[in-house]
C-alpha cells in the first residue's frame, strides 16, 4: 500500500507540469549521450554546421621564390608538404615539399629556413611532425626523403640516418628515444635511444605508437587490435586496453598521455597502464594540440576542426576542413596547428598550399576575414 500511494504521488506531481514548464534544452550536438563502454563507438550524430570563413594561402609566393631560386619546380607533389605550431610563441613550421622546414614568426608573411638543409621529402601524415610542448624544438619524419629533429629553431640539428619515415613519436624530456615507422612498409618500427643517430629495426605492424619515457612504450598494432605497453624498450610487450587509438601517435603533455579515438580522447594518467575516455565521446583523429594548459586542446574530426576549453567534457566545431581536403579517421594526409596564442588554425596536405583560416567576422558579407598579409621576400 505505501508503495502505491507513493507511485500516485509521483504521478501527480509528473501531471501537474503544464506547458509553462520551461522545456529541458537539448543535448549538446557535438557531445551526444553519455560515456561510452571500453570499445564501443559512438552513434551517428547530426551533420554539424561549421562557422563561416575562409581558408587562405600562406605559401604560395613562398614556394614560388623557392622554385625560380632553384630554377625548376618542387619535387612531386609540389607545393607545401607539413605544417605545425609552437603553443609558446605561435611560430609556424612550414615543409616546402624537398625543400626543408621554414619558420614563420608572423603568422606566414615571411619565413626563414631552419634545417640547415638537412630535412627532404614531405609530411605524408598529420604525425610526422611534431613539436616540443617546451618550444622551439620540432621532430620532422619526411616520407620519401631525409629525417631530422630541430633544437632551439634551428641552433642544433641533428639528421638522422632512418629516413623515408611516415610518423614518428620523441621523449622531449631528453631528446634521445625516438619510434618511427618507415614510409609504405606495412607499418615497419624504428627504435633509436641516442637521440636519431643509430636505430634498432623492430619489424612490422606498429600502426599507432607513442612513449613515455626512454623505457615506456606504448602501440597499437595491426593484427592485435587495442593498446599495448612495454616496459623494457620494446622487448616484451604487454595488453592494457581493447580501445583501438586512432591517431598515428599519442601525445604526452604534463606526464599525461593523450590519444585521438573513435570514441573520443583517450588519456593515462599512469604512464599506459590504465586508458579511458575523458569528457564526450566525440570522433577525432589527429591531434590533440594544446593550448595554454590541458584544458584547452584542437583535434580534427569528421566535419573539421573541434576544440575544448574544458579537458573534453564539451567539443565545439571552430572551422571546417579546406575545401579539397579529405578527412581520413587515421589521420594519414591532413597535417593541421593551433597557434594559441593568436588563436589561428592552420592546415596542410602534400600536393596543395598551406592554409590559414580566417573566421568570418559579425556583419561581414562574404566568405570570410580580412585579406591575408602578403608573403614578403625569404629571409636569408
Amino acid at each position: 500500500m505505501i508503495r502505491f500511494a507513493i507511485l500516485l504521488t509521483l504521478c501527480a506531481v509528473f501531471a501537474a507540469r503544464g506547458a509553462d514548464d520551461p522545456p529541458v534544452p537539448p543535448p549538446d550536438p557535438a557531445t551526444p549521450g553519455p560515456p561510452l563502454a571500453p570499445g564501443e563507438t559512438p552513434p551517428p550524430a547530426k551533420k554539424l554546421e561549421a562557422p563561416p570563413g575562409k581558408w587562405v594561402s600562406i605559401s604560395d609566393k613562398l614556394v614560388a621564390a623557392i622554385e625560380k631560386t632553384n630554377g625548376k619546380p618542387t619535387k612531386w607533389p609540389g607545393q607545401a608538404g607539413g605544417i605545425a605550431c609552437d603553443r609558446t610563441t605561435g611560430d609556424v613550421y612550414l615543409v616546402v615539399t624537398d625543400n626543408g622546414v621554414w619558420r614563420s614568426s608572423d603568422q606566414g608573411a615571411t619565413y626563414v629556413r631552419i634545417d640547415k638543409g638537412n630535412v627532404s621529402g614531405r609530411a605524408e601524415t598529420g604525425f610526422s611532425l611534431d613539436v616540443n610542448p617546451a618550444g622551439k624544438d620540432v621532430l620532422c619524419f619526411m616520407a620519401t626523403g631525409s629525417s631530422a629533429v630541430i633544437f632551439d629553431n634551428g641552433f642544433k640539428v641533428v639528421k638522422s640516418p632512418a629516413s623515408n619515415m611516415d610518423y614518428g613519436a620523441i621523449d622531449w624530456t631528453d631528446g634521445k628515444t625516438l619510434f618511427a615507422v618507415r614510409h609504405e612498409t606495412k607499418s615497419w618500427g624504428w627504435m633509436s635511444f641516442d637521440g636519431a643517430e643509430t636505430w634498432k629495426d623492430c619489424g612490422p605492424g606498429f600502426d599507432c605508437i607513442g612513449i613515455f619515457d626512454d623505457s615506456t612504450l606504448v602501440v597499437a598494432k595491426t593484427k592485435d587490435p587495442g593498446i599495448q605497453r612495454s616496459e623494457d624498450r620494446g622487448a616484451t610487450w604487454e595488453k592494457v586496453s581493447t580501445i583501438v587509438p586512432s591517431g598515428r601517435v599519442m601525445r604526452v603533455f604534463k606526464g599525461v598521455g593523450y590519444w585521438t579515438s573513435a570514441s573520443g580522447l583517450l588519456v593515462s594518467k599512469d604512464k599506459g597502464q590504465k586508458w579511458a575516455i575523458q569528457g564526450a565521446p566525440v570522433e577525432m583523429s589527429t591531434g590533440p594540440y594544446f593550448g595554454k594548459d590541458e584544458k584547452n586542446m584542437v583535434v580534427s574530426g569528421h566535419e573539421g576542426l573541434f576544440r575544448t576549453t574544458d579537458g573534453g567534457e564539451h567539443w565545439k566545431l571552430i572551422a571546417p576542413y579546406p575545401e579539397k581536403f579529405k578527412y581520413d579517421k587515421r589521420g594519414w594526409f591532413g597535417n593541421f596547428a593551433w597557434d594559441p596564442v593568436n588563436d589561428i588554425l592552420y592546415a596542410s596536405v602534400m600536393g596543395q598550399p598551406a592554409y590559414r583560416f580566417e573566421p568570418k567576422k559579425e556583419g561581414e558579407g562574404g566568405g570570410g576575414g580580412d585579406e591575408p598579409k602578403k608573403t614578403e621576400a625569404i629571409q636569408k
